[in-house]
């Protein structure tokens, strides 16, 4: 009879190696490239800087513009802080090393917005955006939650993915006269429809600051195109993956901010704001619209839930 213990010793070791394998291959704890680059721009996203942006934005502190120390009391856009918070705007996307473009689209409107270009797809786009133009009319409105808070993260994370390759190209942007009906937003949408601009996706932040019950509810404004809700799935895929801890809910057709602008021209977009029923920010358009009234918990959750998302969806490897 002949000797079969040397084939099945082999076989058994073969078997023991591939298992192990597989084992090593579905590892949980095993290095994950882009969760561990979605995970630092996460942990990064800093409240100090987040506050620093909201504090020079609503007239809090004075900061150097244009060479000289200025204040911006009001981005009303028919003030003169409305031009300076530009201004502002596109010295910090500078600084990160980004290459900014102004859009004006008016006689008096001028939004501002950076491209990131990315390594895989180029010519394909992620825009992450806010407002920056406020209310009331006056040369005092600080406009801290509407829309400093926004705009604060999305300069947040200009500084952080620009740190990093993206496969994607990334636009950061912040529109101007969107108190007056989405005028910035609009412009920008109709001219990337005519030009064919392939936006894979837009994600609008619009008045992230407030939460006075502390119930860390936020909303996910979205329609039925297919790209906003892959959107909002992004969004709720990392709030549960990282643990932002907040409570993400959907709604439809708020339909009042920039995102809707995006979605006149055919294009996936969300908006992601604070409560608007029962907790609405009563000091909503007025000059008491502060920093010292905002929630910087909760501000803070929701811009480190925007940016995972972005870096979730523009990093893939």
């Amino acid at each position: 009879m002949r000797d079969l213990r040397t084939p099945v010793l082999t076989a058994v070791v073969f078997l023991g190696a591939l298992l192990f394998l597989q084992r090593c291959q579905h590892n949980p704890a095993d290095p994950d490239p882009q969760r561990d680059l979605v995970r630092a721009a996460i942990d990064e996203t800093s409240i100090d800087s987040l506050t620093l942006s909201v504090q020079a934005l609503s007239g809090e502190i004075i900061v150097m513009v244009e060479d000289s120390l200025r204040r911006i009391a009001s981005r009303h856009k028919d003030q003169p802080g409305n031009d300076l918070a530009a201004e502002y705007i596109s010295q910090k996307l500078r600084k990160f090393g980004l290459r900014v473009q102004d859009s004006r689209f008016s006689a008096t409107g001028r939004s501002v917005y950076a491209v990131q270009t990315g390594e895989r797809f180029p010519e394909q786009f992620y825009i992450i955006c806010a407002h920056f133009d406020c209310y009331p009319p006056g040369d005092l409105a600080p406009g801290a939650d509407d829309n400093a808070s926004g705009t604060a993260a999305v300069l947040e994370a200009a500084r952080l993915l620009s740190k990093y390759e993206t496969d994607f190209s990334v636009i950061y942007a912040f529109w101007d006269e969107e108190e007056q009906g989405l005028r910035g937003s609009r412009a920008f949408a109709a001219q990337a429809r005519d030009s064919a601009m392939a936006i894979m996706g837009v994600v609008n932040l619009d008045m992230i600051g407030w939460d006075s019950d502390d119930d860390g509810t936020v909303l996910l404004d979205m329609n039925e195109l297919q790209d906003s809700v892959e959107l909002v799935e992004s969004v709720m895929a990392v709030n549960d993956r990282y643990q932002i801890g907040l409570s993400p809910q959907t709604i439809q057709s708020f339909g009042r901010s920039d995102h809707a602008s995006f979605w006149s021209n055919g294009f996936g977009a969300i908006m992601i704001i604070e409560h608007s029923g029962h907790d609405w920010n009563n000091n909503y358009h007025t000059p008491n619209d502060r920093l010292e009234f905002l929630n910087t918990n909760f501000f803070h959750k929701t811009a480190r839930l925007a940016i995972g998302t972005v870096a979730s969806l523009v990093i893939l490897n």
